[in-house]
């Protein structure tokens, strides 16, 4: 019995040493998250509302380029051959992955839609999301978009400013 006690304490400690060490340290993303941002920034898309796309923005472009931005944003609406019936999201994307001692200090992603229009086009466009970034909080937010017609990246209309981790 005596063992037993020694045992399940043992087992106790372990158990605390590791929930209290790696797990509680090691932060991870959370993706449904960036998801749930990424579909109302597609929705933005979808009504066309230049202001409520903007929000999504990061500080540095709402302060500094908010004319030009949403200027841009008008012409990605044009680039769009008809109104918008349906979209898929394809995921989070690419991006990087920052940490320090555990704790995640750079997140970027890309988020992705397919969508079609009512004039039977195909679409896939991109948000270039610093969805976390420590050093700089003011560009957290969308700094770029890009679209393309029918998969071809090789003709794509891009948007916005790219800020890149140093």
């Amino acid at each position: 019995m005596d063992s037993l006690v020694k045992i399940m304490g043992s087992f106790l400690a372990l158990s605390l040493i590791m929930i209290f060490s790696s797990c509680i340290v090691n932060e991870h993303v959370d993706e449904g998250n960036i998801k749930e941002n990424a579909v109302r920034m597609m929705e933005c898309i979808v009504n066309k509302d230049s202001e409520k796309l903007f929000d999504f923005y990061n500080k540095d472009m709402k302060d500094n380029y908010k004319d030009s931005s949403l200027d841009e944003i008008r012409q990605l609406f044009e680039y769009i051959d008809g109104a918008i019936t349906s979209y898929n999201y394809e995921g989070k994307g690419g991006g990087q992955e920052a940490k320090n001692d555990g704790i995640i200090c750079y997140y970027s992603c890309h988020p992705e839609f397919d969508f079609t229009t009512e004039t039977g086009q195909e679409y896939t466009i991109s948000f270039s999301y610093h969805y976390i970034w420590n050093e700089h909080p003011e560009y957290e937010g969308i700094n770029m978009i890009q679209i393309c017609k029918d998969g071809n990246w090789g003709e794509k209309l891009i948007i916005g400013r790219n800020y890149y981790k140093e």
